[in-house]
């Protein structure tokens, strides 16, 4: 028999994942809306709210999983391993395509491999430790991490250059192994900033925990909105003096970002739930009944058309100059159409349509593929 799926996890993760779309895939990188970019370093944007909202769904989405399945500690076991194989496998496929880069210069890490990761680490968590426990487990490893990164980290400890992941990263992995986008190596999916991220996963399995023991839908909603605020105050208030920064992953984003998670899932549940209005979320659900076929789909798609159809560019004494399709599309198409910024914005917005109307007819099929 099928599983029931919860509406407002996929409406949720829906949401999460077009923003994902909207934020990964700009026209030109160079002409971003603000709120559509990540914070160069410290700070958070809505950008920046995108990935711990699909942790915390992610967390959200086992709870209601784990109680609907009552597989001995094993079996379980057994298939948290299948899946983070899986998923970090998935993780590895996209950095290696289209294959024009060697063993010797792979990255590791990544977005699939840190999810895979960061979900792995909480969902066994959960197979020993009750919900209390992992409420107290969470704080000390927030804490354990405050700690280590301000005392090994050097003079400058929450810096790009001096902070304790990136010397974890380079003794572990090597620079020829890590991300350089920021312009050095350093990898924002990186080893001991999974800890922390793994707190995301769990904020999201005890708050869901907590919406699965209400019998009645007004309490399952209600029941999340003091922890939301109590969650944001306090990411705030440790801000003052651990930053609140992404690429770190540091205790106080994700107290910022599990709290702003909680509300807007409080909220969902509340329309969807109590006042029983459900056509508004359908659109997003189809993405969020599909997301890791959407965000394998999208990578695999955009290195596509940035890395492996190039042609020429046909301009006077540009005969060998190659171009990109993604860079053609948006100077030839989005930017004479609409402009720098508004051209790149409707680039992203076409992609988050083309990608709606494929997992549409999956959606209407019943094809749901978990990773």
């Amino acid at each position: 028999m099928p599983e029931q799926r919860y509406l407002p996890i996929d409406i949720m993760r829906g949401i999460t994942m077009a923003a994902m779309v909207l934020v990964n895939t700009p026209g030109s990188w160079g002409h971003v809306y603000p709120l559509l970019r990540h914070s160069t370093w410290h700070g958070c944007t809505m950008a920046d709210l995108v990935f711990p909202s699909f942790l915390f769904v992610a967390g959200f989405s086992m709870a209601f999983s784990f109680s609907r399945n009552d597989m001995d500690r094993k079996a379980r076991l057994a298939r948290i391993g299948r899946r983070v194989a899986v998923i970090f496998a998935a993780g590895l496929l996209i950095n290696v395509y289209p294959f024009q880069t060697g063993p010797g210069d792979l990255r590791i890490m990544g977005v699939l491999q840190r999810i895979a990761l960061a979900w792995g680490l909480a969902a066994v968590a959960a197979v020993f430790i009750g919900r209390k426990g992992l409420a107290i487990l969470s704080i000390g490893v927030l804490v354990a991490y405050w700690a280590a990164v301000s005392w090994f980290g050097g003079s400058d400890p929450w810096s790009l250059q001096g902070n304790l992941a990136r010397h974890v990263d380079l003794l572990v992995m090597g620079e020829r192994h890590m991300w350089n986008g920021l312009g050095i190596p350093f990898d924002p999916e990186g080893i001991i900033s999974t800890l922390p991220a793994a707190v995301s996963v769990l904020a999201g399995y005890i708050a869901g925990g907590q919406v699965v023991s209400k019998k009645t839908e007004d309490r399952q909603s209600g029941i999340m909105v003091i922890p939301g605020i109590f969650l944001l105050v306090a990411g705030l208030t440790w801000g003052i003096v651990q930053p609140v920064n992404k690429p770190l992953w540091t205790g106080s984003y994700v107290l910022l970002t599990s709290g702003i998670s909680i509300l807007m899932m409080s909220v969902v549940v509340w329309i969807t739930e109590v006042k029983r209005w459900r056509k508004w979320g359908w659109p997003a659900s189809v993405f969020g009944a599909n997301p890791f076929l959407l965000f394998l789909f999208s990578a695999l798609w955009v290195r596509t058309i940035t890395r492996v159809v190039m042609f020429g560019t046909g301009g006077a004494g540009s005969g060998t100059e190659k171009v990109s399709l993604y860079n053609f599309l948006f100077d030839s198409v989005f930017r004479p159409l609409a402009g720098a910024m508004n051209g790149s914005l409707l680039f992203a917005v076409l992609h988050l349509v083309l990608y709606w109307l494929i997992l549409y007819f999956l959606h209407r099929g019943k094809v749901f593929v978990k990773a």
